[in-house]
Formats: C-alpha cells, structure tokens, sequence
C-alpha cells in the first residue's frame, strides 16, 4: 500500500468518527438528536473511507472489487442529516417520519444507480469497471460534485433561517440564552460552513490549476480534519442543554382591546416589583404565566404588542433597572460588577454587558463611574 500524506491524514479522521459514533450510540438512549448526529458522522465515515479505496485503487482490488463504490452514495446524506441534527436539537415536538423520507431520494437514486450499474455485475465485469473508471471519469464525478455542492448550500441556507427563527421564538419565551448551546452550534454549523467552503474552492481548483492538484485535495480534507478535531474538544453530545420549543408555531394573536392589555400590563408590572420574579435566571414565559394566573399566549401577545418587546428583552429591562439599583445603592458599593449581575438575574457577564448597554447607552462600569 503507498500511503500519501493525505492518506494518513483520511485515516487518523476516519478513527476519529469511529471514537464519536461509538460515544454517540453509547450514550444515545433513545435520544433521536444523539442518533441522528451518529448517522451524520456515520455519513462522513463513508464519504472518507470511499475517497481512500480509490486511492489505494491496486491494494483494495488485490483484496476484493466489492468493497468499491460501496460508500459513495452516501456523501448525499451528508446535507439532510445535518439538517435533521439541528432540527432535532431546537423542537420538543421533532419526530423522524415516513415525510421526511424525502431528503434521502437524491441518496436512493445514487444508490440504486450504482447498485444496478456496478454490484450486481459478476466479479470480472467489477474489475473491468474499476480499471476502467466507467463510474469514475471526469463527466461523472465532476457532475456529481456540482450536484452535492448545490444540495448542501441549498440545506446551509434553509438550516440558517431555522436558527433565525429559532432564536427569535425563543426570546420570546426564555428570560436568558444558554451561552454553552451557542458555543456548539457556533462549532457545529460555522465550522462544517467554513470547511464546506474550503473543500468548493478546492474543488473548482482542480479544474483550473491541475498541476496542484494533490494540494487541493489534501487542504480540502484537512479542513474536515481540523473540524473534527475541534467537535472532539468542544463536548460533542449535549444536546439536552437546548431549550426547546414546539415547531407547530401558534396562530398569531389577534389584536388586544386596550383596557385589557393595560390591566394585564399594570397587573405584571406589580408582580415584578414586589415578587422580582426576574432575579430567577430560568424563569420562562410559561412560568411567569402561571404564577399571574394568565394565558401565556396572552401575556406574550400583550408584551409585544404594547411593549413592542420580546419576552427575553422584556424581563431584562427590569434585570438592569434592578443592577442600576444596586450599583446606586450604598450597601452595594462594594460589590464588584460580576456580583451585581449575578443578584440581578443574570447569569452571564456578556449577556448582561449586552443587555445594559441596550437599555442605558452605556456599560455597567461606565454607569458605576458616573454615580461616584
């Protein structure tokens, strides 16, 4: 076997996603998110382990030509399982149904293709085709390379205005953000983004400059390596750290009739001075709700409709004018900024940086200097 140095490189990645899936079944326990990203690596396992029999074209034919062609149509699984992942991970109500079956066609297609095309063709035929390249000359490849780029780019898109949508649902039933599911799904999606990219120029690369190819194609791998690597270093499997909410959005509430609205508002507003309900770091719209015994459709549509806020904004103003209180106060003046977040409701430094500065212009330190 003449291993390249790309080769190497494919191998300690290969063994890597061998690590994960282990790590991910073992700790699935019916949780679909674990399975679905399993399947995810799994994908790219194959996608890898196809790349490096082609390579090794002499070794591999030596062994057996069944080995050949087995993995390649599933780097069309890559993009619908990514997908699914981040899915799975942002709604409580994600079920995995027949539906849904229509990501995995262009995946069915390729591999009916080469299971009439290639394995059910005796031994010889196997090898003459191999030998050949009749599956793997230029036109082919090249036209299933264009194809897989446009499926992930379109599902890069389509997964990017989920976390939109997602992120603005949330505001409005979370009092505060988890900063460790934005560290993962900064790694997860920008990281496969930035490594989606690299491997595209590399790709148009070897078009135009084919005198470096073995560059182009040993970069384009060592960015999904350096990916791995750092999903490895960054807890892979915690996806019940996200806070959930149900995909089915709810119809849009109608307009408020004033007297109501204000009466719930004062109503609120009493509750939040004398019972600081807010200094909960977790408290949530559902919650709060229950506690003023009111619909939380109608407390969230009242709160954006006459306070032109969210509910997660809305909370945090009353979590500043508390930290003013505080830095003001004097049997606070000896506390430092991190405390004064913390008793507050807070529970981030740069959330509550982020929330001050919106609300009075300036940050929690500047504010403190002017009260001197």
């Amino acid at each position: 076997m003449n291993l390249k140095f790309v080769d190497i490189l494919n191998s300690i990645s290969l063994f890597q996603l061998v690590l994960f899936i282990a790590f991910l079944l073992n700790k699935s326990k019916k949780n679909i998110s674990n399975l679905l990203l399993a399947f995810f690596f799994f994908s790219q396992f194959l996608g890898i382990s196809s790349h490096f029999i082609l390579s090794q074209e002499a070794f591999f034919l030596e062994i057996t030509p069944h080995l050949f062609y087995v993995s390649t149509p599933f780097t069309w699984l890559w993009a619908p399982l990514f997908y699914l992942y981040i899915k799975s991970l942002f709604f409580s109500d994600f079920r995995f149904s027949l539906k849904q079956g229509i990501h995995f066609l262009p995946f069915i297609f390729y591999f009916l293709f080469f299971l009439i095309f290639f394995h059910f063709q005796s031994v010889d035929e196997k090898i003459m085709i191999i030998k050949e390249k009749q599956l793997n000359n230029y036109v082919i490849v090249s036209l299933a390379n264009i194809f897989i780029t446009i499926q992930i780019a379109v599902y890069l898109i389509v997964v990017f205005v989920m976390i939109y949508k997602y992120k603005r649902e949330l505001k409005n039933k979370q009092s505060n953000i988890n900063q460790n599911q934005n560290t993962w799904l900064n790694i997860f999606i920008y990281g496969y983004l930035i490594a989606y990219l690299i491997t595209t120029l590399c790709r148009l690369g070897l078009y135009v400059l084919n005198d470096f190819r073995e560059l182009f194609i040993f970069v384009s791998f060592f960015s999904f390596f350096i990916y791995f690597i750092l999903l490895f270093f960054n807890a892979i499997t915690n996806p019940e750290i996200f806070q959930k909410i149900e995909e089915k959005q709810e119809t849009k509430t109608h307009s408020i009739p004033k007297q109501e609205a204000y009466f719930l508002l004062k109503q609120v507003n009493d509750y939040m001075i004398y019972n600081e309900p807010f200094l909960n770091p977790e408290l949530s719209l559902k919650q709060l709700a229950s506690e003023i015994k009111t619909p939380e459709r109608l407390l969230s549509g009242v709160i954006n409709q006459y306070k032109n806020q969210n509910f997660y904004d809305f909370i945090n103003s009353y979590r500043i004018e508390k930290a003013k209180k505080l830095i003001i106060s004097e049997n606070s003046k000896k506390k430092t900024i991190q405390e004064i977040l913390y008793d507050s409701g807070f529970n981030s430094k740069s959330t509550f940086n982020l929330a001050f500065k919106k609300c009075t212009g300036i940050t929690p330190t500047e504010f403190k200097k002017t009260q001197k």
